[in-house]
């Protein structure tokens, strides 16, 4: 879950981004986990979905290797943070 103001706008990177609308201190924690509105998956619950549904997954979410290398994808704008 966001912590911190932002806001979605154009990007020359993948169409839309996500920025920050507020001054944003070093050290300020911006993103954590939530499970009410994040979800964590397995390989195996992205095996069950659709060819459409795999691939919105993998644009959106990311590996953490501190959930045992599940997926977690970020159920606001979170998912238009760059991972990589």
């Amino acid at each position: 879950m966001l912590c911190v103001k932002t806001k979605l706008g154009p990007s020359l990177i993948a169409g839309i981004g996500l920025f920050a609308d507020e001054l944003i201190r070093k050290g300020t924690v911006v993103w954590q986990f939530e499970p009410m509105i994040d979800l964590v998956l397995s390989r195996q619950d992205i095996e069950k979905l659709s060819s459409i549904g795999k691939s919105q997954i993998h644009n959106y979410a990311y590996v953490d290797p501190a959930m045992n290398n599940k997926y977690v994808l970020c159920g606001d704008d979170a998912r238009f943070f760059n991972h990589s």
